[in-house]
């Protein structure tokens, strides 16, 4: 059974509540799906992350108005809410962009960042601004650049080998220019890292966020 001993819980945010999972103990990992996706994409690892870790899988929402900064700041009042100052976080698709922007705005509680199959939101990266929200998002890029403000924490970047992500020349390049410590490398699969290569990503968390096995 997926998300096994996990316990439902909500949080009253700025707009709406957040609703989510949180199950077992150990350092707090906040995990963000992205917009094509449900907590279910963490299905295929929370039980084992789990075993090591304090598991809070929220269920994003995308009503189409609201910023990447606005739901980060949701985020931090929910792991606040749930007791925890400082956090890691791993993010998918949009949801890495919601990472991006809590390591952004909130640096000193982000103490590790796993970002899968996504580039980061860039203040020159035209092709993303498609509407309101996404040029939003793209001024505070931007406004970020000018003041030369970028991630503290180190970042780990995946990417499934047959992604969009890979067709890049140099996948890591975005990231490199929006945080300090960037590494990561491309695994089995497509856009679905989790489902695809669950195992090696199990592997890649262990090795990043903490030093013990799966």
């Amino acid at each position: 059974m997926s998300f096994a001993g996990f316990v439902d819980f909500e949080v009253a945010a700025h707009d709406a509540p957040i609703r989510g999972l949180r199950g077992g103990e150990g350092p707090p990992l906040l995990l963000l799906h992205g917009g094509d996706h449900t907590h279910a994409l963490w299905e295929p690892v929370a039980d084992r992350l789990a075993g090591r870790h304090t598991v809070i899988a929220t269920h994003l929402t995308d009503d189409g108005e609201r910023t990447h900064r606005a739901i980060a700041a949701d985020h931090l009042t929910v792991m606040s809410a749930l007791g925890f100052e400082q956090f890691m976080v791993c993010g998918h698709g949009r949801g890495a962009r919601v990472a991006q922007r809590l390591a952004l705005d909130h640096g000193p509680r982000i103490e590790r960042m796993m970002v899968l199959d996504i580039a980061p939101t860039l203040h020159d990266d035209g092709s993303d601004a498609v509407d309101g929200v996404l040029t939003r998002d793209l001024e505070h890029a931007r406004i970020d650049h000018e003041r030369g403000i970028r991630i503290a924490c180190p970042v780990r970047v995946l990417w499934g080998a047959q992604g969009p992500l890979a067709a890049s020349a140099q996948p890591l390049d975005g990231w490199r220019r929006v945080a300090r410590d960037t590494s990561g490398r491309s695994l089995p699969g497509d856009h679905c890292v989790p489902h695809q290569a669950p195992e090696a990503l199990l592997d890649e968390m262990a090795r990043f966020f903490d030093t013990r096995a799966c």
